[in-house]
């Protein structure tokens, strides 16, 4: 028996009502008798058909076709057309038994629907479902024109094996069809969709691919056994991949954009979620919902109350899929006005839309290939010069001797640059002057406005909404917001649910993941290891496997999609939505929290998980604006990949970031030059590659390894050895350096002698081991000296340590540079390149990884007023104080994990985000469970936690090192310890005391 504890309880009165459990079994036949019973029976629950959906019907060549138009179109009208394919297992189902779906999907979402009567099995076995779906594709994309149809926005749609049948046209077109284009299908909608056997899983999904196991027998609607009629009746074979495209990779690679849904309870799930997974890794945009509880095609019961919510969802993942097809021309209605002596310069973008969404927060989701339109909403003259900078890429208006007028037609177009590279994440970051002499217009797009027109005050621009965004209007009431969503929000957005707490999430990006949403450079991933990084949930241990030690950005992406879709997460979170400001209301006893677009929400509780690295850091180096090749900032990479192949490149910077790209962009750039200032004292990481099963770890020893967690000192599962380095003899030293070597990861840092940290001798032994075995990969004796010198340049492990993969190989390869930029330092940035004060170099790309205002950046982006309306920025402007890294004075229910004070870059991210996470939460708890409004620090607290940082730090040799530790990297910014270096152990320890004496150190009231 199925456990029904976990069926939603509207699916379970459903069941009540009917008296039994829908179930199709028995032969092909069989269940087609029992399916059309079941249409027939839950008919009457649907409304009438709508008289705003007209329905003609055609015969081709003996195949019948249903065509759905909304009834009344303008002359001239095209509209995007969908070629439908029903559910049933290609034994059953018609064109009435989708009916009313289709009728919605066209009044709601303005598309054409062409629904297929494709014959059946197992009077008709395969491929004849499938050549009926190309038969009908033929035909629309040659006839649409006369139904209104636009044979450019083609897209297929479908439920069940009817999805399959979507995913397999589309397959097909991609692959060539006789007198069609390639690309005559712009997206994919597939519900609950078929895309493997059972019987033939790729290796790499087999430890995930378990819903057939899960959902055997006394599930819902269809089962294992009735699934495997369903194939045998229609002969077709597990290996064919015109049935089945999770077995054809290749195609994967060039696949369309998708909108996927699967449903728990359901032996079909995880032919959606595999193939959600295998497309986001091959880089295809992807929409997926997941509904839990809930069986296969839930939907066809519209007395159901999530029947809505799926209609709602299914309308909004057609207009993704929508936005995405070619030529897209989107009307943002945008009026950005710059306030300049009464008079408004309004700019409007119209935008052609690749990839992106509909209507985005920022210009990261636009390819820019429209125009530029400036106008005056007053009569005036624009006698100067309007120049238009978009980060390396200039053109000129002209001077202009006419007058514009407040007539809407009264415009100016300019065309583009030549050469303008803009698309996902990629407005580069460059940084330009910030005085009036300009104003921010849509995104990355500066203005520069003549003398006579020069803004009097920073500009706001009101940008528009995705449909996933939050509204403006009423202010949205909640227990608490959380912003950020990496490992710390999404951990306590689930947690809070479970709590029972009225909440939202809230990120700048367009999907969960926090810094591995945004860091898609060549050769990003993370250094800490699997399965150390990941959530403890037992959920989702059991269910993911990893195909590396240390996973690439992509992999990490679709892991946090994989987490969302378990924990159902993405009902409760707004993306596109980036806070600007918060302010407490002492009286209310909540927080007034301001986004971007105007939308607003109170909450008592506001919790900030922006992470370490949130804001960018460039130098102000001399002339960085004129530069006329393309300028990016590691986090701003453009999602498609640029062509570097024999093209010269600039890398400035080796943190973590800067050693990751110089191994990737080395290997196909034509020169390639690293502009260095210290020495990174990087580690060999040591990557695996997991194949199957490899990486699979028995459930005792992934509950030890988590257990182990926040016991070690870098909430790992090693940490410092008990003794010193002293008490070895050089041989026994050598022996234990040899063998942390070895292991790879932070185990050479984190795992060595426990003094290494707080003493100098100690310190240049772990050194001069890691100098001695550096210099003998490095042939070229000055390039041996720059990167891994004779005399130490600073303490080991007290600047960020970084893992490698042949990082000091690539400096033999011919096309390689190194510049020692404390020999010759960058005097300016030209139009062609970098001048130091040896010569120009010249570059077609350079990528400025000088990474981030760590720590405190994020946190201060944001405006947050606290009582009696201080700002943080001004509390900090002296220097970090908080309470347990997680709270501050007067800024009364206001918690943020993995910022300053804490542990945080020290420790594991998802360690830390638990822990904090958990600990935040229980606070809450008791604060509930006593009836308290306020929870504020008291001031003495306060000064004794920032003091006990400075301390443990002061103690070791951290403040020695110039690093983002101390806050070094950013001019002006206070030199002061950012992080907690007493280890996760004692933090975590010091943390559960002041929760078990009451939250000693907070006035609770």
């Amino acid at each position: 028996m199925a456990d029904t504890r976990s069926y939603t309880s509207s699916w379970l009165a459903l069941e009540q009502a009917l008296g039994t459990r829908p179930v199709l079994q028995g032969s092909a036949l069989e269940m087609r008798a029992q399916f059309n019973g079941l249409v027939e029976a839950i008919g009457p629950q649907y409304p009438p058909p709508t008289t705003a959906v007209h329905a003609t019907e055609h015969d081709v060549d003996g195949l019948k076709l249903r065509i759905y138009t909304p009834e009344s179109l303008a002359s001239g009208t095209s509209l995007p057309v969908g070629v439908f394919a029903h559910a049933g297992g290609l034994v059953m189902g018609s064109l009435d038994s989708e009916d009313a779906l289709c009728r919605d999907i066209v009044e709601n979402t303005g598309v054409l629907i062409v629904s297929v009567d494709y014959r059946l099995a197992p009077e008709n076995k395969s491929p004849a479902q499938l050549e009926d779906m190309l038969t009908a594709l033929q035909w629309v994309y040659k006839n649409c024109s006369s139904f209104h149809g636009d044979k450019c926005k083609i897209f297929t749609i479908g439920t069940s094996a009817g999805a399959g049948l979507a995913l397999s046209t589309a397959r097909r077109a991609l692959l060539g069809i006789e007198n069609l284009p390639t690309d005559v299908i712009q997206g994919v909608v597939a519900l609950a969709p078929v895309t493997l056997h059972p019987d033939k899983v790729p290796a790499k999904f087999q430890g995930e691919y378990v819903s057939y196991r899960e959902n055997a027998d006394n599930v819902p609607v269809i089962d294992k056994k009735s699934m495997l009629e369903f194939f045998a009746s229609a002969a077709v074979q597990p290996t064919n991949p015109n049935y089945f495209i999770g077995l054809d990779e290749d195609v994967q690679k060039s696949f369309l954009p998708t909108y996927v849904v699967t449903c728990e309870l359901d032996p079909l799930r995880d032919d959606g979620t595999v193939l959600v997974r295998s497309l986001r890794s091959q880089g295809v945009e992807i929409k997926h919902d997941h509904y839990s509880g809930l069986p296969h095609c839930f939907w066809i019961f519209p007395s159901l109350p999530e029947t809505k919510a799926f209609l709602k969802n299914l309308f909004d993942g057609i207009r993704w899929v929508l936005a995405r097809m070619k030529g897209t021309d989107l009307d943002l209605a945008m009026s950005h006005s710059f306030q300049a002596r009464s008079t408004n310069l309004h700019v409007s973008i119209p935008l052609r839309v690749h990839s992106a969404y509909p209507i985005g927060l920022d210009a990261e989701f636009f390819r820019f290939c429209g125009r530029i339109v400036a106008h005056h909403s007053q009569s005036s003259s624009l006698s100067e010069e309007i120049e238009y900078k978009i980060f390396g890429a200039v053109w000129k208006t002209g001077r202009k001797d006419s007058s514009f007028s407040d007539n809407a037609s009264d415009k100016r177009t300019f065309e583009p640059p030549s050469r303008i590279f803009w698309d996902e994440q990629s407005w580069f970051g460059a940084k330009l002057p910030r005085d009036n002499t300009w104003c921010d217009g849509y995104s990355g797009v500066h203005f520069k406005i003549p003398e006579s027109l020069r803004a009097t005050s920073d500009s706001i621009v009101n940008k528009p909404n995705t449909t996933m965004n939050p509204q403006k209007g009423a202010v949205e009431e909640l227990d608490a917001l959380v912003v950020g969503a990496g490992f710390g929000g999404v951990y306590q957005l689930r947690r809070l649910r479970q709590e029972g707490y009225k909440t939202k999430l809230v990120d700048t990006a367009t999907d969960y993941g926090g810094v591995w949403y945004w860091n898609r450079y060549p050769g990003a991933r993370v250094d800490s290891t699997i399965p150390h990084y990941e959530f403890s949930d037992p959920e989702l241990w059991h269910s993911w496997s990893w195909t590396q030690r240390f996973p690439g950005s992509a992999e990490l992406r679709e892991y946090f999609s994989f987490v969302a879709d378990k924990w159902d997460l993405r009902k409760d979170t707004y993306f596109n939505t980036r806070v600007t400001a918060a302010e407490w209301n002492e009286e209310a006893g909540k927080w007034l929290v301001t986004t971007a677009d105007g939308k607003q929400f109170r909450a008592k509780y506001f919790l900030l998980n922006t992470g370490f690295a949130a804001k960018r850091h460039i130098p102000d180096w001399k002339g960085i604006d004129k530069f006329r090749g393309t300028w990016v900032h590691p986090s701003y990479w453009p999602k498609d990949e640029p062509d570097l192949k024999g093209k010269r490149v600039a890398v400035i910077g080796t943190g973590s970031t800067g050693i990751q790209l110089c191994q990737e962009l080395s290997q196909v750039a034509g020169e390639f030059v690293l502009f260095q200032r210290t020495p990174n004292l990087a580690l060999p990481m040591k990557q695996v590659e997991y194949v199957g099963d490899e990486q699979a770890l028995s459930t005792e020893k992934y509950t030890k390894l988590f257990a182990e967690r926040p016991q070690s000192y870098g909430g790992f599962s090693f940490s410092f050895l008990p003794r010193a380095t002293f008490d070895d003899t050089p041989e026994q030293r050598r022996a234990t350096f040899q063998q942390l070597w070895d292991e790879g990861d932070f185990h050479f840092w984190l795992a060595t002698y426990h003094d290494m940290m707080f003493s100098w001798d100690a310190n240049k032994e772990a050194y001069n081991f890691w100098r001695d075995k550096v210099r003998a990969r490095i042939d070229d004796p000055r390039l041996r000296e720059i990167l891994a010198p004779e005399k130490q340049p600073h303490a080991f492990g007290c600047k960020r340590i970084s893992l490698e993969n042949g990082f000091y190989e690539i400096f033999g390869q011919p096309n390689v540079s190194l510049v020692d930029m404390n020999a010759t330092p960058i005097t300016e940035v030209t139009e062609t390149g970098i001048r130091t004060t040896e010569k120009l170099w010249e570059f077609d790309y350079v990528v400025c990884a000088t990474g981030f205002d760590a720590i405190t950046g994020g946190l201060n982006e944001i405006d947050i007023r606290g009582r009696s309306g201080q700002k943080l920025v001004d509390k900090w402007l002296e220097g970090v104080r908080t309470y347990l890294g997680m709270a501050v004075a007067q800024f009364p229910n206001l918690f943020f994990t993995y910022g300053p004070q804490a542990p945080t870059a020290l420790c594991n991210g998802p360690t830390c985000a638990e822990l904090q996470g958990e600990w935040i939460i229980q606070a809450m708890n008791y604060m509930r469970q006593k009836g308290f409004k306020f929870i504020d620090v008291e001031e003495q607290a306060e000064l004794e936690w920032a003091k006990g940082v400075s301390a443990i730090a002061g103690s070791s040799l951290l403040p020695t090192a110039k690093s983002w530790y101390m806050g070094d990297n950013i001019p002006g910014k206070v030199r002061e310890p950012l992080i907690y270096l007493g280890g996760v152990p004692t933090y975590y320890k010091t943390i559960n005391d002041c929760a078990k004496d009451g939250y000693s150190g907070f006035k609770l009231a």
